[in-house]
């Protein structure tokens, strides 16, 4: 990356389901969590998914690699769901707040 891109990307390398959250769990973002940051999936499988009133798990859907997780926090600004690895999974983190002003000036 040149400098005037340094910043915007977090290139993470391969980690498995149980390193795929900073905190050490399976779970990359939750719905409690505050918006900041899209990934791309480069590599495994990512799930998300909502919990119902009755404590059932809804799944909303799941991601491949070339896919974007996280684009519907950005109008909420905040989560609106649970992101999950299910296997090994190879991501590259998008702070949004550096994305945002340079996708507006293109």
């Amino acid at each position: 990356l040149d400098a005037s891109e340094r910043g915007l990307t977090d290139p993470e390398a391969p980690t498995n389901s149980a390193a795929f959250a900073d905190d050490g769990s399976d779970v990359k973002f939750c719905s409690t969590c505050a918006f900041g940051v899209i990934f791309a999936v480069r590599g495994g499988t990512v799930k998300t998914s909502v919990i119902d009133s009755l404590g059932r798990e809804q799944v909303l859907g799941f991601y491949l690699p070339g896919e974007m997780v996280g684009l519907n926090a950005i109008h909420p600004d905040r989560y609106p769901c649970d992101a999950i690895a299910l296997d090994s999974v190879y991501r590259c983190r998008f702070s949004f707040p550096a994305l945002a002003p340079r996708a507006k000036s293109n």
